[in-house]
């Protein structure tokens, strides 16, 4: 989805965009993911929006503190790296697309950075993304 064009069809100013990430990323890709959230971060306060996380409530799966914070923000960008499954190796991050789904169920904005490892999958797919490779953030 294209966060200006739905801006300006629902005439709504944006204030919150709910960053969503893995809080165990896979430890090939860890220093990837830290640097591309610091990336992201810094260009949507450079908007002067503000971004809204999960790390206090995150971690688990989607519960109502959780939604309440999604539920707080006017869009998401959900940052699809690797995680680590239970035996180390790579894995989706299954608590970022369900948060992803959760927001494209409340139809606001949204918008995925896709890691170039994963595939997208899922509800929403086919849906448009931003791919995304380490080291060339900016």
């Amino acid at each position: 989805m294209n966060f200006s064009l739905l801006a300006r069809e629902r005439l709504v100013a944006m204030e919150a965009i709910f960053l969503s990430y893995t809080y165990r990323p896979h430890p090939d890709h860890e220093a990837d993911l830290e640097r591309l959230r610091r990336c992201v971060v810094r260009v949507v306060e450079a908007m002067g929006l503000r971004v809204v996380d999960g790390v206090d409530v995150g971690g688990r799966p989607l519960d109502e503190a959780l939604k309440q914070k999604i539920n707080s923000a006017d869009a998401m960008i959900a940052l699809v790296t690797p995680q680590a499954d239970d035996k180390g190796e790579v894995a989706n991050p299954e608590f970022v697309l369900s948060e992803f789904q959760y927001m494209e169920g409340l139809k606001k904005p949204t918008m995925r950075v896709l890691h170039k490892l994963l595939k997208a999958r899922g509800l929403g797919a086919g849906n448009e993304h931003t791919p995304y490779e380490a080291g060339k953030e900016l």
